[in-house]
């Protein structure tokens, strides 16, 4: 026999739980809200219009959640957006002029062939793409991530400053690389049973050195093509042609070799 009064607590229990969930479904919508706005004026105060953009058009499940708590704040806020991407897509047909300028100010230099909307720099190594459409700007390394940002010139000029930086101006420390290189050739070497001297995938290589969460593949490229022009390690790597372009690398600044699959360090 049930206890006296079970059916009315149980009753209430099954409305408290019924309580902390929807409380529990605001506040996670409230958390959303918050970060987007935050992420929002972040770009506002930093004076990027096109960043704004990006955000309202990256956050649009956000946008809606707003407009069922708070309707009126929601129609400024996407009325505000529709004021900036007029004004971004005026700034945009300048981009063929402050592009470069604001690569120049930055103390790089455009390869030749750059044409709006697609840049390169570095020897082609790194390439910009403007998308008009989108109000945006892709960033993409090769063999590295890509990054995609606002289209204010200064902005995009500032990130791949960064870039640059980030891939030319490490210590280059040809005796510590070529032991990394070693270690892995030989690890992948005994896991496919190949014998001491043969050739690896070099792709099945750079899974082994990608281990170490720190591995970046557009450095390992900058640094492999480093290494095969040191006189001092000459002989030490050698490297054998891909058949097929997605099988290998193109390495930095020796894109006339070709793409390279294989590779054999001698110990």
């Amino acid at each position: 026999m049930a206890t006296p009064g079970f059916a009315f607590v149980a009753h209430v229990s099954k409305e408290a739980d019924m309580q902390v969930a929807n409380l529990q479904r605001q506040l996670k919508n409230a958390q959303q809200i918050q970060r987007f706005l935050a992420v929002f004026a972040g770009a506002l105060d930093a004076d990027h219009p096109s960043e704004a953009v990006r955000v309202l058009g990256s956050h649009k499940k956000q946008l809606e959640l707003l407009f069922t708590t708070d309707a009126d704040t929601a129609d400024r806020i996407q009325s505000l957006g529709s004021e900036l991407r007029a004004q971004v897509e005026d700034s945009f047909q300048d981009l063929p002029r402050g592009f470069p300028l604001a690569i120049q100010k930055a103390g790089l230099e455009l390869d030749p062939g750059s044409r709006h909307p697609k840049y390169s720099l570095l020897d082609e190594f790194i390439e910009v793409r403007f998308d008009k459409g989108k109000l945006e700007a892709t960033v993409v390394p090769r063999d590295g991530r890509k990054t995609v940002t606002g289209v204010e010139p200064n902005v995009v000029g500032a990130h791949i400053a960064a870039e640059v930086a980030r891939l030319t101006a490490r210590p280059f420390e040809p005796k510590a690389f070529l032991a990394r290189l070693a270690g892995a050739y030989d690890t992948v070497r005994k896991s496919a049973g190949t014998a001491g001297g043969e050739n690896v995938p070099l792709k099945d290589l750079m899974a082994e050195l990608a281990k170490d969460p720190n591995f970046r593949a557009d450095e390992f490229n900058i640094d492999l093509s480093k290494l095969v022009r040191d006189k001092a390690s000459t002989g030490r790597v050698t490297l054998d042609n891909a058949r097929d372009a997605k099988n290998g690398i193109l390495l930095w600044q020796l894109d006339q070799r070709g793409y390279y699959g294989y590779i054999r360090v001698e110990g």
